[in-house]
């Protein structure tokens, strides 16, 4: 994401195509693993929106959200 068009002071904020009000999502980032020098990436965890309103899950286990990268997550 580029800083210039989606930052304004400490909030990023990014133009999804037809999403609705009430919609329910989450992210997933990808990048190094190196936490001695503190990223920390783990594209198969689900990071929630700080500022969501409330947390759904539909029927997924905590487990497989929180499941290291090392761990397969199972087939939904």
């Amino acid at each position: 994401m580029d800083p210039a068009a989606n930052r304004t002071y400490h909030y990023w904020h990014a133009f999804v195509p037809d999403v609705q009000p009430g919609q329910i999502y989450g992210y997933r980032v990808d990048g190094p693993s190196d936490p001695a020098n503190g990223m920390r990436f783990d594209a198969f965890k689900v990071l929630l929106d700080p500022y969501g309103l409330s947390v759904s899950s539909r029927g997924t286990t905590a487990a497989r959200l929180l499941a290291p990268k090392a761990i397969t997550p199972p087939p939904p």
